[in-house]
């Protein structure tokens, strides 16, 4: 009798989970918002006295970039998002000669899900700060490693394909309001201090 009703908890529990997710999607797409991003790595400290980031932005799905996302649009917005806070942008060749390396990766992943009525877009987003460290058993062996990680899951609708553009950019806002914890923005001189300088010079 036991089993019989173990049987028919499980079956019921079947049913539901199709039903719940339809639900939890149809909210999201409804919403039109992604969820809050997941912080993996925040170790603030690794992105002190940084003197430059390259950003390099992985290749985008042809699907994706069909619907409107492409990679050149995440680069821009990125470059642009970095130097409105006074963060170095260096370029390719730039990155190389920058203590570190430090490079800011990111990955927008977009797969289309076929729907009845709209497919649905599942995405993965990782923002990475990536930079040259040392093994604490050797120092002697350096290496490339994320020191500072943030990403988002989710899925929407192809028409919200526009938030996951703006999606990368609030992890890319994380990013900033760390760095700038770490290395905040020194104040401009002051006219007297100017003079001053220019005196003394």
């Amino acid at each position: 009798m036991k089993a019989k009703r173990y049987v028919a908890v499980l079956a019921i529990v079947a049913l539901l989970i199709p039903a719940l997710r339809a639900v939890e999607l149809a909210a999201e797409k409804s919403s039109g918002t992604l969820p809050p991003p997941t912080m993996v790595l925040g170790q603030r400290e690794t992105l002190r006295g940084l003197q430059g980031i390259g950003v390099i932005v992985d290749m985008v799905r042809p699907e994706a970039e069909q619907l409107g996302l492409t990679r050149e649009a995440l680069q821009t917005d990125t470059d642009l998002q970095l130097r409105q806070y006074g963060i170095k942008v260096v370029s390719f060749l730039e990155m190389f000669t920058t203590p570190g390396v430090p490079v800011l990766y990111i990955n927008a992943n977009v797969k289309v899900r076929p729907g009845e009525i709209d497919p649905i877009l599942a995405v993965s987003i990782v923002v990475q700060l990536k930079q040259g460290v040392s093994l604490d058993r050797d120092p002697t062996i350096h290496c490339k490693a994320p020191t500072w990680e943030s990403m988002a899951v989710a899925t929407v609708g192809r028409t919200n394909i526009r938030q996951v553009r703006d999606a990368v950019k609030d992890l890319v806002a994380r990013f900033i309001n760390d760095y700038l914890a770490v290395n905040p923005k020194q104040p401009a001189p002051t006219q007297e201090a100017r003079g001053s300088e220019a005196k003394q010079g």
